[in-house]
This record gives C-alpha cells, sequence and structure tokens, in this order.
C-alpha cells in the first residue's frame, strides 16, 4: 500500500519541482503535503526524491511568513494555517 500510495503522490510532482494539483485542487493542502513528504522520505522511496522535494517546496510556500502577509511580529509567524 505505501509503494503504490508512493508512486500516486510522486505523480503529483512536474519536472520543475512544483506540485499539480489537478482541476479540483487540493481539498487539505498542508496535510496532504505534510504527509506525502513524510511518506517519499522512507530510505524504500529514494527513487521519488525530487517529488518529495517538490511536495516540500509545496509545504514551505504555506508557511505564515512574510511572503504570504504574515509579519515577524504577528504570533502565527512561521507556523502552518489549515
Amino acid at each position: 500500500a505505501r509503494k503504490a500510495a508512493a508512486g500516486w503522490l510522486a505523480k503529483f510532482a512536474r519536472a520543475d519541482g512544483s506540485i499539480d494539483e489537478g482541476p479540483d485542487r487540493i481539498t487539505f493542502p498542508l496535510y496532504t503535503a505534510a504527509l506525502a513528504v513524510k511518506l517519499l522520505s522512507r530510505p524504500e522511496f529514494a527513487e521519488h526524491r525530487a517529488a518529495r522535494d517538490a511536495w516540500l517546496n509545496y509545504l514551505f510556500a504555506r508557511q505564515l511568513t512574510e511572503v504570504n502577509g504574515w509579519e515577524h511580529a504577528d504570533k502565527q509567524y512561521g507556523g502552518w494555517g489549515y
């Protein structure tokens, strides 16, 4: 099951290192990305490292930082929302 899931998640990664959310978008992008990174980081899925890195970038793009309108003084700064 893990192997099938890893292959499925890896298919979301584009050659440019971004994630293709598809026409329906990802319902829970933060949770999906975090768990994708966790699974694709397992040693047996070394062939999916580029996909893992794409998911990691996708995750970091959602972090509550200046890029997303947050300021260092904000209590939530550096965290993640839902």
